[in-house]
Parts: structure tokens; sequence; C-alpha cells
């Protein structure tokens, strides 16, 4: 077996990892092993292209689908990048509002649906809350900046 590599193969090799408090997985994939709630929500009315509400079946409280992502399946935003939700507010049973991160590339028209994905804010608390805390790919532990360049005063507390 003869494999052939030139200059590009440096791009797909990983160098080094970033060390964060939050967990470095994607809610849904293979390192998460968790399937996020998905449903499918019409809009009802439209305030701009980062505020909509939608009516869909089931109950979720305020905040369930904060960090996931909305996807349109019909209308002129069809085929366009999913984007994170910033705000779920449920106004009442199958109702709700939806605040995004970004804009939408244009407004949603009233009819159109969505595909609602939840999201995960990537906390130990969150994966501890959906029962998923062995797959949880976050460094809690390891102290930030604020305490490697806190000062200290000889004689006191932890200095030398």
């Amino acid at each position: 077996i003869l494999e052939i590599r030139n200059d590009f193969d440096r791009f797909n090799q990983t160098v080094g990892n970033t060390i964060t408090n939050f967990c470095n997985a994607d809610y849904g994939d293979e390192r998460c092993k968790a399937t996020p709630a998905t449903i499918t929500a019409t809009v009802s009315a439209v305030t701009n292209e980062m505020l909509f509400s939608v009516t869909y079946t089931g109950d979720y409280a305020d905040d369930f689908f904060n960090h996931g992502t909305v996807e349109a399946l019909t209308g002129q935003l069809a085929g366009t990048y999913p984007v994170d939700i910033f705000k779920w507010d449920q106004t009442a049973a199958g109702a709700a509002n939806i605040e995004l991160f970004s804009p939408l590339v244009e407004p949603p028209a009233v009819g159109d649906t969505f595909t609602v994905k939840r999201g995960c804010p990537r906390t130990r608390a969150a994966c501890m809350a959906r029962d998923n805390i062995l797959n949880f790919r976050g460094y809690p532990e390891v102290p930030g900046t604020d305490q490697v360049l806190r000062p200290t005063v000889p004689g006191q507390g932890n200095a030398a």
C-alpha cells in the first residue's frame, strides 16, 4: 500500500487542545452521546429577522431550547444554515417567542415551518441535569487566569 501526501495534509492534523471550563463536544455528536429534543414549529407572528413567534405541538418550559438552533424547512429561508437560539420564551401551551443570536438572511413569513433543536450551554451542570456527566468534555477544575495572575502579598495567605 502506497499513500501519497502533499503539503496540504498538514491541515488535517490536530495540533494542541484548548482547555476550558466548558465542554468541547457538540450537543448530540458521537462524543456527547445525547439525543437533542427536536420539534417542528410554524411561524405565527414576525417582529424582525431575530425575533418571531411560533406554534408547535407539545409543552416546553421557558429556556428549554436556549443554545439550540432553528432551521427553515419551508418558505424563502428553506436551505439556509441553522441559526442559534438566544432565548426561548413559551407564551402559552404550544406557543413561544424565539429570539436569535444572529439575524436570519430575511424575516420569516407567517406559515413558514422550522425545525427547532435543543442545544446545550456546555456546562457541567447541564450535563448532570441531562444524565450525561460521563461524557462531559470540559475541565472546570483548571484554574483560570484570574487565579494564575492573582497578586500575592508576602506573609499572607498562599504567599511563600
